[in-house]
């Protein structure tokens, strides 16, 4: 996943064969900025580390992966918000 990430942090132009895949909608790619790419990044190299060190690991990756599609929720989220997101809603977040 890191190297997959990597490469898009190093060549963006790429989420547009993403779209011709049918794999990434264009509306995704035009709000994706370098800026989330190399959070998304972080993100995952820094959980990764903790999913290998962990008596849990399957659990681990999966927050780390419910981190990633609710990024956008959680960076804009002000301290004193309670979460008010459904599962659905957890679903569409990475959208």
């Amino acid at each position: 996943i890191q190297d997959y990430f990597y490469e898009l942090i190093q060549r963006p132009e790429d989420l547009k064969d993403l779209v011709q895949e049918g794999i990434l909608s264009e509306e995704l790619r035009k709000s994706i900025d370098l800026d989330e790419l190399i959070w998304i990044f972080e993100v995952l190299s820094k959980d990764m580390t903790w999913v290998l060190e962990t008596f849990g690991p399957e659990k681990v990756f999966e927050i780390a992966l419910l981190k990633v599609c609710l990024r956008r929720t959680l960076l804009n989220k002000r301290p004193t918000q309670k979460s008010s997101l459904g599962e659905e809603e957890k679903k569409k977040a990475f959208l």
